[in-house]
């Protein structure tokens, strides 16, 4: 008996049903971007690369998100395209909002947050590479997100024989308290990526307090590192994108997805002059390892 036809025709059906299935899986996904630019261009490029195949896709800053029939999944880019009021049916998945927790969205039940921080256990890890002398740490967030998760933060410190000591901001105002009174006698202190809390002005405070005491200061995004932490360690924008693809993939494949998802396929940006004025001497593989150093 002659078995090419069968292989074939088996060969023929795998790759027919291979085509099928990215057209399905796009006819079921939406993307959403607060706007098509900078931060959310680059993480929803990265998801489509990672998804497999293009999805609908909207501008929230030009046009509203339709839906269709077989829509069951939104991924959106942005803490505006987070807000927008979605079919309550449909699973959001968030990405670039990190002051927003999964019960804050519209159908906060059947969502997914993607993280802009790494998972904590793994940020202290990091953190004690670059300061092997660290034992107490200061964490402080003005978003309520934050206090979601603080016993999680501070189990963690505990797991890594690290002291780590929280604050929750009632407002900006508060802030130059908690630095003298809260975070001098620490050895360090770390802010969550938290868009209520960072603007120039805070950011100036947080790095005059760091320099002028010579207390380490830690962030979660580049442009905290080149405006003087001595260090940050967080997933890069494609990363996130990545992450979403992979939360969508394993929601259409049946998978148990975790309400919040980490990445810590992180970069490492380092501020040297920050280093120097708080007495870190960055270890030579921790400089190795640093996707940007800024002077």
């Amino acid at each position: 008996m002659n078995s090419k036809p069968c292989l074939r025709a088996f060969i023929l059906a795998a790759v027919t049903g291979l085509a099928c299935a990215a057209p399905a899986r796009a006819q079921q996904v939406v993307a959403v971007l607060s706007s098509k630019s900078g931060a959310y261009q680059e993480a929803f490029s990265a998801f489509t690369v990672a998804f497999g195949t293009a999805v609908p896709s909207f501008d929230l800053s030009a046009e509203k998100p339709s839906f269709g029939p077989d829509t069951r999944i939104v991924v959106t880019f942005g803490g505006k395209a987070a807000a927008f009021p979605y079919p309550g049916e449909l699973l959001l998945i968030y990405c670039l909002a990190p002051g927003f927790s999964p019960s804050e969205v519209q159908g906060g039940d059947r969502a997914v947050k993607i993280s802009m921080a790494p998972e904590f256990g793994f940020l202290l890890s990091e953190l004690k590479i670059i300061q092997p002398a660290m034992r107490s740490l200061g964490v402080f967030w003005l978003s309520p997100w934050y206090s979601d998760i603080e016993g999680g933060i501070r189990t963690a410190g505990l797991k890594k024989d690290l002291e780590v000591k929280t604050f929750k901001l009632e407002n900006l105002d508060a802030l130059p308290s908690v630095l003298r009174s809260g975070i001098a006698g620490l050895d360090a202190f770390w802010v969550p990526p938290d868009p209520l809390l960072m603007n120039r002005e805070t950011l100036q405070q947080l790095k005059n307090f760091s320099w002028d005491n010579g207390i380490p200061f830690y962030g979660s995004a580049r442009t905290l590192a080149q405006d003087g932490a001595v260090a940050s360690l967080a997933p890069s924008f494609a990363e996130i994108g990545r992450a979403a693809a992979k939360a969508a993939l394993d929601v259409l494949s049946g998978s148990v997805v975790q309400k919040v998802i980490y990445s810590n396929n992180i970069e490492l940006s380092l501020n040297l002059e920050g280093a120097k004025k708080c007495g870190i001497a960055l270890p030579p593989e921790t400089l190795k390892e640093a996707v940007y150093t800024f002077p």
